[in-house]
């Protein structure tokens, strides 16, 4: 007698990875929301003060901007966590059902014809899924980065372009280190 292989998760597996599925949607979505009310916030406080409103000091406008810098910048990278997570959530079922041997249904000896050894990108790849989507990854993050960064060089005083920049290696550290341990194969 063979045993039948499901590509089905528990029930109980199922249902925690559709939470923290719809967990990370939701963050992902209101980090987004935010990056764009410090985006709003930031053309605010940048705007010259109306007549006849005092300027705020400017060691006080430079501690909004950097508030301002910084909750753009660790949003986006919040949102991009996220999709990080909700990748590795997507994984669940494809490394559940990778563990168990494949049987071959034509096959009249009844013996299994081994296990999947190849990662989703591998498998998607063999079947014609571009190759590139990694190095698209890659480019949409480093190019987000930099163009935060060349704008605060370009606009800012010396404390906002030091503060943003302490703040960009730090999480960008973090950043690359869940995406090369989203590559890493049984991580």
């Amino acid at each position: 007698m063979t045993q039948q292989i499901t590509d089905e998760l528990p029930p109980t597996v199922v249902s925690v990875r559709d939470g923290w599925q719809w967990t990370c949607q939701s963050g992902a979505v209101v980090s987004g929301l935010l990056a764009a009310v410090a985006a709003q916030l930031l053309t605010l406080f940048k705007a010259p003060p109306p007549d006849g409103v005092k300027a705020p000091a400017e060691g006080a406008q430079t501690v909004l901007l950097i508030a301002c810098y910084s909750a753009i910048f660790l949003n986006i990278s919040a949102t991009i966590s996220s999709f990080i997570l909700i990748d590795k959530l997507g994984e669940i079922g494809f490394k559940s059902s990778s563990k168990h041997p494949i049987y071959d249904p034509e096959s009249t000896s009844g013996k299994d014809i081994g296990s999947i050894l190849k990662t989703q990108e591998q498998l998607m790849m063999d079947y014609g899924a571009s190759r590139m989507w990694k190095p698209m990854l890659w480019h949409c993050i480093i190019s987000l980065i930099v163009a935060i960064l060349i704008y605060v060089v370009m606009q800012e005083n010396l404390a906002v372009k030091v503060s943003l920049l302490v703040i960009t290696v730090v999480n960008s550290g973090f950043l690359v280190f869940f995406i090369i341990w989203n590559v890493i194969p049984g991580k």
